[in-house]
């Protein structure tokens, strides 16, 4: 039966599994976000098409003829890998309309779409093996003990591979039919190794393999022109391209160029990790966000001293920037190479006096090197700020990296119809510091309740103090300053009473993404509505 060939179709098909997993959910992280409630959508049926793979090739074992088990053993890889292209296909397109629907169940769905099919097949042949092992008469388990033991060591490489081959190098698009090619390489392999096949089948599984491998191919000979073709039908104005794009195992960054006429020099960019939007800014760096300004005001109201700063979170580096040209010596600590990259080439990023730190900021301040006058903390991935950077214990570390009369000024979202959620954040910030400013992002004089998400600015500080006039920042867009404006005259101290009974959030008991859960598949939803289907798609 040539079992050798077989255990290397079961290590490589054991690979694909994993590395399908790890990538599903990378592909549907910018049509459906990374919400507790979507992640358990992923998990759930992706076990469930491995219980059905399981129990269909429990099945198929028991009711065909022992010479025909090889036949289902090499057409289940085939099969898997015609359906990922077909995913790849239809992905771009049926995922917003899934997620415009409902993000929920449009998970579901697109799990169904991404995984139903290839890990049904790719499962469904540890029994079959099995089953061909019993040909043997083996006594004990007839050797399923050794099969699930290769295809779990083939899974075991799968996610090494996934996480710093594919995910570090290529778009989820990429490296989905990189995975599809390998089972067709490895079906082809097998074929002709194998002398059980009769000519007629294995002329078929030829044809059919390079079948697979043309469409493949025309998939990635095609990608940019097929991601815009779908952009501009579904009305993306064609003004706006992808200038750049970045691959890293914490997102996928990309950098979008506007410009008013086709051709023509940008006239602002935009800066997107996974479907957030994290910068918008003009050609000279200038920034269109308010809150890049509002952190700037902040620090400069609520801090004696600027000496010393420390940014957590990059973006296109222009808090640092402003930091810096007004002499304060900043250390800027940001994880993602990407969005590190992305500054440098397309932000006008500069570290000429910046100490750079490729790092998680969790880490770096549980180690912190020196105390700050101020460490401002504009950290988001996915749907929000990750949630181990909202507990009490992340809070005291960033106290004790800063002077005992430093400022703590964060950036964060807050959910607008469920103020209670917000109260638990505020209760674990007090658990460090005792005095508490904040401010609610707004338009002038009205109030963004209509929105489920806003940014709330928060300030930290272990002395009180009486905040300093609002700083004039010249370089600001005007259209921006009923935002600036707005904002800040929403700044209030939080009465520590008012956050008596609140259950603060910590590393033992971590329940924020319990509490905004809800909020980040509102934010999610405004994203997938405003965002051109080039851009979601990686």
């Amino acid at each position: 039966m040539g079992h050798k060939y077989h255990n290397f179709l079961i290590f490589v098909t054991g690979a694909a599994v994993l590395a399908l997993e790890l990538l599903a959910s990378r592909v549907k992280t910018p049509y459906f976000g990374v919400s507790l409630y979507i992640w358990s959508a992923i998990l759930a049926t992706t076990l469930s098409f491995l219980a059905i793979g399981y129990y269909l090739g429990g099945l198929i074992s028991g009711a065909v003829r022992e010479d025909r088990l090889e036949i289902y053993f090499l057409w289940s890889p085939l099969v898997a890998a015609m359906s990922i292209a077909f995913a790849c296909l239809v992905y771009p397109v049926l995922f917003p309309a899934l997620g415009a629907i409902d993000l929920l169940m449009g998970s579901f769905v697109g799990s169904v779409i991404l995984l139903g099919i290839p890990l049904i097949c790719l499962a469904a042949m540890n029994p079959l093996l099995i089953a061909m092992e019993r040909q043997d008469k083996q006594k004990g388990d007839v050797g399923a003990g050794r099969v699930f033991f290769i295809s779990t060591a083939g899974s075991v490489a799968g996610v090494f591979i996934t996480a710093f081959l594919l995910i570090p190098n290529m778009s989820n698009f990429r490296a989905l039919l990189s995975i599809s090619m390998l089972l067709i390489a490895a079906v082809v392999f097998c074929v002709f190794a194998t002398n059980t096949l009769g000519r007629n089948l294995r002329i078929a599984m030829l044809t059919a393999s390079l079948l697979g491998a043309l469409f493949c191919t025309t998939l990635l000979a095609m990608k940019n022109l097929y991601f815009t073709g779908i952009a501009v039908q579904g009305g993306t104005p064609a003004t706006a391209r992808i200038a750049a794009e970045y691959h890293s195992l914490y997102g996928n960054t990309k950098v979008i160029e506007h410009t008013g006429k086709h051709g023509l020099p940008a006239q602002y960019l935009t800066l997107v990790q996974d479907g957030h939007v994290l910068n918008n800014t003009l050609p000279d760096g200038t920034s269109l966000d308010s809150y890049t300004y509002l952190l700037e005001a902040l620090a400069l109201k609520f801090s004696p001293r600027t000496d010393r700063v420390l940014v957590l979170g990059l973006g296109a580096g222009i808090v640092p920037m402003r930091m810096s040209s007004r002499g304060s010596q900043v250390t800027v600590v940001e994880l993602d190479p990407g969005i590190i990259r992305s500054a440098f080439e397309y932000f006008g990023f500069q570290d000429g006096g910046i100490d750079l730190i490729q790092e998680d900021a969790r880490t770096f301040v549980r180690r912190c090197p020196q105390s700050y006058d101020i460490i401002i903390v504009d950290l988001f991935q996915g749907d929000g700020v990750p949630d181990y950077l909202m507990t009490a214990e992340f809070f005291a570390d960033l106290r004790d990296c800063m002077e005992a009369d430093g400022t703590l000024i964060m950036n964060t979202f807050f959910d607008n119809v469920r103020q209670e959620a917000n109260l638990h954040v505020l209760a674990t910030l007090a658990q460090a510091f005792p005095v508490i400013y904040q401010a609610i992002w707004k338009e002038g004089d009205r109030e963004s309740s209509g929105d489920p998400v806003i940014n709330s600015y928060l300030v930290g500080r272990i002395r009180d103090t009486v905040p300093k006039d609002t700083p004039v920042i010249e370089i600001m867009p005007s259209l921006l300053r009923k935002y600036y404006e707005g904002t800040l005259s929403s700044l209030a101290k939080v009465p520590l009473e008012s956050l008596e009974g609140i259950a603060a959030i910590t590393d033992e008991h971590n329940f924020y993404s319990i509490e905004f859960a809800r909020m980040q598949m509102a934010y999610r939803d405004r994203a997938l509505q405003t965002l051109p289907v080039n851009v979601l798609a990686n």
